[in-house]
């Protein structure tokens, strides 16, 4: 392995990370696989990154260190690394987290029995700085081996067995060569990344190996959910949506994340959901259960359900009115329209073994086969997005004339 004439390249974007990057650059240094260059991108720290960084750049002349005037961002950063590694194969690595000293080795291994190969998935755990935690993020349930795009985008999307991230995988530099990270997002730019090297994959290969330990820090902005990161990552979603009609798993995986964090961001006033991306996501669900779901239906509402607006559009749509569902939001809506004294009909669950006792004591609880009649019925939907495709598909079976979500 180690006559191997390959040119790994390793892309880490680094900001203000003193207390970390020493750690891991000694794990990226002393691999095992050593024919290797080690692209560092300093975006702006203001801490001791850069004089650290240096240093290091002064002791192993494979490395290539790179210091950003100014803080850009971490898809600059890594746009930077692409432009200026000249390796074979492209691995990323975040400025906190750390390789096993065979990591490389074992990554690169299936590449070097296939040349035709792609990019290569490898496990991961996940280490938290602050409650001394670590967690394996995948299981031996998908086994070593071979997987098509469809596949890999599958279980990339539902993050049981490898996230979309972009480290703990290797890529074939010739697969990255037109693909850079969208500056224009704060979140979701992995994805996005991720997305468009899976789509121009037709051979790609999961391994077991697990060497990567990614440090999760309680203070680390890609885990903040704050109004413009949560915006950025239904924005990525959004343009992947509007680009892809292929595969109905993948879609109704894509229309889950898209819709929770659309309804995390609905728990926040309305001025921050801007018009233009609000009627994007109308459209969106509209065309998403229409194709799938509910093909007659003659309106879909996004309303948020935290302000007082959607009890005066309750009022003005005729028609027989449910509430889905008989857990504590079920309860909250309906204690809300009994005190605004709007009428409506019974609760509706999606199947007998689910009829429990009623949220508020007074209205029935009835199956969703039970609005099967002649009158224009409006369905108040609005639970997890993980739920909705089981539930729209009972709702298929029925008549539904508007759908409040």
């Amino acid at each position: 392995m180690k006559n191997s004439n390959w040119l790994i390249s390793i892309i880490v974007p680094i900001w203000n990370a003193e207390k970390y990057i020493k750690k891991t650059l000694n794990s990226i240094m002393f691999q095992s696989y050593e024919n290797i260059e080690i692209v560092l991108i300093d975006d702006g720290s203001d801490d001791d990154t850069f004089e650290i960084c240096l240093r290091y750049a002064e002791l192993d002349k494979r490395i290539v260190f790179i210091s950003l005037e100014r803080n850009q961002g971490v898809s600059v950063a890594r746009n930077v690394g692409l432009k200026n590694c000249s390796g074979d194969i492209v691995f990323f690595v975040d400025s906190d987290d750390s390789i096993d000293r065979s990591y490389v080795e074992n990554m690169i291994r299936p590449f070097l029995k296939d040349s035709k190969l792609e990019i290569v998935i490898g496990k991961s755990d996940f280490g938290n700085l602050d409650a001394d935690q670590i967690s394996i993020n995948c299981n031996d349930i998908v086994k070593e081996g071979y997987i098509n795009c469809s596949n890999a985008v599958i279980q990339m999307l539902e993050g049981r067995y490898w996230s979309w991230d972009v480290w703990g995988k290797a890529y074939k530099r010739e697969v990255l060569k037109d693909i850079t990270f969208n500056i224009d997002y704060s979140n979701g730019e992995d994805l996005l990344f991720n997305w468009e090297a899976m789509s121009n994959s037709q051979n790609i290969y999961y391994t077991s190996f697990n060497g990567y330990h990614y440090l999760k820090r309680d203070d680390s902005l890609s885990h903040n959910s704050d109004t413009r990161n949560l915006m950025s990552s239904l924005s990525a979603f959004c343009y992947i949506l509007q680009e892809y009609e292929h595969d109905f798993t993948v879609e109704n995986l894509l229309i889950r994340h898209f819709m929770c964090r659309y309804q995390k961001l609905e728990k926040q006033t309305d001025r921050l959901l801007y018009v233009s991306l609000k009627n994007k996501v109308k459209l969106i669900i509209e065309s998403w259960v229409k194709k799938y779901y509910l093909k007659s239906i003659k309106d879909i509402i996004l309303m948020n359900f935290y302000s007082d607006d959607i009890y005066d559009l309750i009022v003005s749509i005729s028609g027989r009115k449910y509430i889905y569902g008989t857990g504590d939001l079920a309860k909250f809506f309906a204690e809300k329209l009994n005190r605004l004294r709007i009428e409506f009909e019974c609760f509706i669950v999606s199947d007998s073994r689910y009829i429990n006792e009623s949220p508020d004591k007074v209205h029935r609880v009835l199956t969703v086969e039970s609005i099967n009649d002649n009158h224009e019925n409006v369905v108040i939907l609005k639970m997890n997005a993980f739920y909705w495709s089981d539930v729209l598909k009972h709702l298929s079976y029925t008549r539904c004339d508007y759908l409040l979500l």
